[in-house]
């Protein structure tokens, strides 16, 4: 076994010697100890010093058989470093293969098979590079032609480099065999696993060589496949004899990279001989979690790329549509790529105007929508111009296609500001607006119209702008675009410029209800806090009547009609709200707002597809609910149906847990009007579980409160301590909330029957320190209540504070009557107290209580002071 401190100074002396080779002597070391040196640099995996090593003992030996056994043991390390460089482009893989090139020109017999697998796997690469460059332009056929003719030569090379390889390794293992367990196997050993691991390299590289090698001859190429596939599962180490059903994917080791990318080989491979169900099933694996997750993202990318090399078109499709179908979050490299294949090959197809146009036209369309699913519009855009492609070019791929030349135009108008530019794009982005695919992907429909309303915007034609921006706002936020706000904004831009022309009056009225859904709909926008400044200006020329006129005045058709009906019914709440003391004028007002209620609630069932659907319901049901219970007689029916609805709905709103709250604190009281305890306790707990600090929490602890009373009251003696501790833990929240001073329990309703209920729990669970402080409180806000001073005082001296207690105990002496049970439990505590703080004291206050009472005739506490004077 080699020391490494036994070569250190050799290590040492090479890494120094490295940056000046040129300058340096020749190593003073024997041909043993440069061995030894080259071993431990391998066993250190440090290949790069090992090649410079070797390349010295190269140039310095000048006997044949010694130079070639440097020469090939330099060609391995060159091997090894090849693996590890960077791609085939790159400066550090050209500058290695300089230095290959070198050796091999001067000593041809160095190609060692390891070498020679990897520089094979350099040509098939350069073939697979070009090969992805005709496959992104079909229409040139030079890359194919010389992919074809690079395969044609490494493909049967590294069949053969891997059967010479394999051969050598059953060599090695024959005299592994022989020598049994002897020293010298070890090297061997060494040697075997080398070659073996560049036959598994050679045989994935055969794999993919032959793959590619089918997909450049254009025809049929059952052999090439055949050996692709044989080479992936010889890679894999499983056979096909039941489809691969018997597999287990655990055992397939795919987290290694180099074993996942065979299963892709071996899917591509099935696909390309048409074996589609065990191309399923291999694909399949890929999903597996041990798969590296940019490859399990890439999967059904090469899925569909093998059904299109292979002009499988009707699987294709097929399996497009239900991938695209089931496109949501954000888009991910894998996803992009399946669109872009789709859209690259139906380009090519449907421009070749050939048998396969109708088909191109479907994969085109396909590949339109998808990239459309995931809002990659850009991208979108710079493929239509690539490929040349028209709006013809399928029906719902018009679609996009017309809008993205409407886009196009648009952004060139933005450039130019020439009138006609805009009036250009503007006709253009209203052809796709009329298409059925207008109806089903609303964002890009609420896109399309965003940017036919800034050209409208631009053309002064401000009415129908406005009306554009208006519908698009709805969509734009629940695709939650960053333009919602701003479109919502132009909308009163539009309405201003409109006021400002003419000086209608309507227009003041429906700039100031754009506003206000500014405020409503994007509280958080730069735009809502803008939108304050103008509100002011334009409240003070627009009646409450003409606002309400403009939002009545929104069609039912609008897409913003949902918003206009709940801000409708905000005004008419806030005006109920401002006067609802007085049941005179609140109870019309009362009418008028439930019916506007009933309104908002209707137009939101009309089908609108709103993000906040849910939400708006909810708040309308809840602005009813408040005017219903402040009535002197709740209209418990009307309330019913009321809650019915928000209940359908409350577990889908998205506003936080506020207005849910709400809505079980409305469950709550119609519960506690129907003295339905059960749903009361239910509503109750979960305030006191989700809601914590809102309006409602006291209420719904209360009921809590009274509901962790009856559980101590009912517990078995085993159990009570738990009860006890939860019902502590209900009324410590509850003391915080109404407050714990003696200014809150003096003042606040309810404080003082908490903090007393919480200490009496504190001191049936021993927890005499906190029970003391809190009945301290009780005591300064009250300070002549008996039973709390008498607490307080039990408290203190449980809690071993006797100075504090002594003070509660000698107030209840001055205001108790001398003798009875209550002034004696008084003074027993008065004398036990100091019995634990002044000894003496205590015997005096004693022997004056004795000659006042020579005998305690009560039967409590007549054992008790005996047993205190043999204690004093």
């Amino acid at each position: 076994m080699i020391r490494p401190c036994r070569y250190l100074h050799l290590l040492v002396w090479l890494l120094a010697w490295l940056p000046a080779a040129a300058c340096l002597p020749a190593a003073p070391a024997s041909e043993e100890e440069d061995d030894a040196l080259q071993h431990y640099l391998s066993r250190l995996g440090l290949t790069e010093l090992r090649a410079r090593h070797l390349e010295r003992l190269l140039e310095r030996e000048k006997l044949a058989p010694a130079r070639l056994k440097r020469a090939t043991e330099l060609a391995d390390a060159f091997a090894d470093l090849l693996i590890d460089a960077a791609e085939a482009s790159g400066p550090n893989y050209l500058a290695l293969r300089a230095r290959i090139d070198k050796l091999l020109k001067e000593i041809p017999a160095a190609k060692t098979p390891a070498l020679n697998v990897v520089l094979l796997q350099a040509d098939y690469q350069r073939a697979e590079s070009l090969l992805a460059q005709w496959l992104e332009q079909p229409d040139d056929d030079r890359p194919r032609e010389e992919a074809l003719a690079l395969l044609m030569a490494t493909a049967p090379a590294l069949v053969q480099q891997r059967k010479d390889l394999d051969a050598q390794v059953e060599k090695l293992a024959e005299q592994l065999e022989a020598l049994k367990g002897a020293r010298e196997s070890t090297s061997l050993e060494q040697e075997s696993a080398r070659l073996q691991a560049a036959s598994s390299k050679a045989e994935y590289f055969e794999g993919w060589a032959n793959y590619y090698l089918g997909v450049a001859r254009q025809e049929a190429s059952v052999a090439e496949f055949t050996a692709a596939r044989d080479a992936f599962l010889g890679v894999l180490d499983i056979n096909d004899k039941d489809g691969f059903e018997g597999v287990e994917v655990e055992g397939l080791g795919l987290e290694s990279i180099w074993r996942a990318r065979s299963v892709l080989g071996l899917g591509l491979a099935e696909t390309a001989l048409g074996k589609l169900t065990e191309a399923e099933r291999c694909f399949g694996w890929l999903e597996h979690a041990s798969v590296a997750a940019l490859l399990r993202d890439q999967a059904a990318y090469w899925r569909l790329q093998g059904l299109l090399n292979a002009r499988k078109f009707a699987p294709a499709m097929e399996l497009a549509s239900r991938r695209i179908e089931t496109f949501a979050g954000p888009p991910t490299p894998g996803k992009i790529s399946f669109c872009v294949a789709l859209l690259r090959t139906g380009a090519h197809l449907w421009n070749q105007k050939t048998a396969q146009e109708s088909v191109g036209k479907k994969l085109l369309e396909q590949g339109v929508r998808g990239l459309a699913r995931l809002r990659q519009f850009d991208t979108l855009s710079q493929l239509v111009a690539k490929h040349h492609l028209a709006e013809e070019a399928g029906d719902a791929a018009s679609f996009y296609l017309t809008w993205l030349r409407g886009r196009r135009q648009f952004e060139a108008a933005e450039k130019s500001h020439a009138p006609a530019d805009y009036q250009a794009a503007s006709e253009t982005l209203k052809i796709p607006l009329q298409s059925p695919e207008a109806k089903t992907d609303l964002l890009a429909a609420a896109l399309c119209r965003y940017q036919l309303a800034w050209c409208q915007f631009r053309l002064g034609e401000h009415e129908p702008a406005a009306k554009s921006f208006r519908e698009a706002t709805p969509a734009l936020r629940a695709g939650q675009s960053e333009l919602a706000p701003q479109s919502a904004w132009m909308e009163f831009a539009a309405y201003q410029q409109l006021a400002e022309k003419t000086k209608d009056k309507k227009f003041n009225a429906a700039a100031l209800a754009a506003l206000r859904l500014v405020k409503h709909d994007f509280p958080g926008s730069e735009f809502a806090a803008k939108a304050d400044v103008y509100l002011a200006r334009l409240e003070q020329n627009t009646s409450p009547e003409a606002a309400l006129a403009a939002l009545e005045a929104v069609p039912a058709s609008d897409p913003s009609f949902p918003t206009a009906r709940l801000e409708i019914a905000r005004i008419f709440f806030q005006r109920w709200n401002k006067v609802k003391a007085d049941a005179g004028p609140a109870a019309p007002l009362a009418a008028q707002a439930l019916a506007a209620v009933d309104r908002c609630l209707e137009a939101l069932k009309e089908g609108f597809q709103l993000d906040d659907a849910a939400d708006r319901q909810l708040k309308a049901c809840l602005l009813a609910l408040e005017i219903l219970f402040h009535a002197p007689e709740p209209d418990q029916a009307r309330i019913a149906e009321y809650l019915r609805i928000a209940g359908l709905v409350v577990e889908r709103a998205t506003g936080g847990d506020l207005p849910r709250a709400e809505y079980h604190f409305r469950r709550l009281q119609l519960a506690q009007l129907r003295n339905d305890s059960s749903t009361a306790q239910e509503a109750a707990q979960w305030i006191s579980e989700h809601a914590a600090s809102s309006p409602f929490e006291v209420s719904a602890l209360i009921v809590v409160a009274r509901q962790a009373d009856a559980a101590v009251v009912a517990a078995e003696q085993s159990t009570r301590p738990e009860k006890q501790a939860a019902a502590a833990k209900v009324y410590a929240r509850l003391a915080a909330l109404v407050g714990e001073t003696p200014e809150a329990i003096a003042n606040v309703k309810n404080a003082l029957a908490v903090n007393s209920k919480l200490a009496h729990y504190q001191e049936s669970l021993g927890q005499w320190k906190a029970a003391a402080q809190r009945l301290d409180n009780i005591v300064a806000a009250l300070p002549s209540e008996k039973k709390y001073l008498r607490r307080a005082g039990i408290a203190h001296f449980q809690a071993a504070n006797y100075a504090a207690a002594l003070e509660h105990w000698r107030k209840l002496l001055g205001g108790l009557e001398g003798g009875g049970d209550e002034w004696l439990e008084a003074k027993y505590f008065q004398l036990a107290c100091l019995a634990k703080a002044d000894r003496g004291k205590a015997r005096e206050v004693y022997q004056q209580f004795q000659l006042l009472f020579p005998q305690v005739k009560s039967a409590a506490w007549k054992q008790k002071f005996a047993d205190l004077a043999k204690e004093l």
